[in-house]
């Protein structure tokens, strides 16, 4: 089972189920195979703009992120991608977003969405005028 508080995610390729870890290890192999930053790739997933090799980069990222760098990982980067296609791509985009959530705030998407509204609602609050001013 993963265990969320350290980053980790479940996720299913080719019927079989993986553990994915968003740790130094995956963000640099997803970095160093797409050669921009973190940053850059969540902006990329967000916009809606990104590949199949921005999906592929972080989810084997995360492999190698939950399974260490194995001489003999479970999946190759190409297995990952292959799955991805056939699968289809849009299965694995909230998955990536909630990753790069995690990578770039420390907490998974719904936390993250959740405490974005309450700060909105207590900016509200704050600006709502009870009685008249004098």
């Amino acid at each position: 089972m993963a265990n969320s508080f350290a980053g980790e995610k479940e996720i299913i390729l080719g019927g079989k189920k993986y553990f994915l870890k968003m740790n130094f290890l995956a963000q640099a192999e997803a970095e160093n195979r797409l050669q921009v930053g973190i940053w850059a790739i969540a902006q990329r997933i967000m916009r809606k703009i990104f590949g199949i090799q921005d999906l592929a980069a972080v989810i084997y990222g995360g492999i190698l992120g939950y399974y260490g760098n194995q001489k003999d990982p479970p999946l190759s980067y190409e297995e990952v991608g292959d799955l991805i296609i056939i699968e289809g791509q849009v299965k694995f985009v909230p998955i990536v977003s909630d990753l790069l959530t995690f990578a770039t705030t420390g907490k998974w998407e719904a936390e993250h969405q959740k405490e974005k509204t309450q700060k909105k609602k207590s900016q509200s609050d704050e600006l709502k005028i009870t009685g008249p001013i004098n």
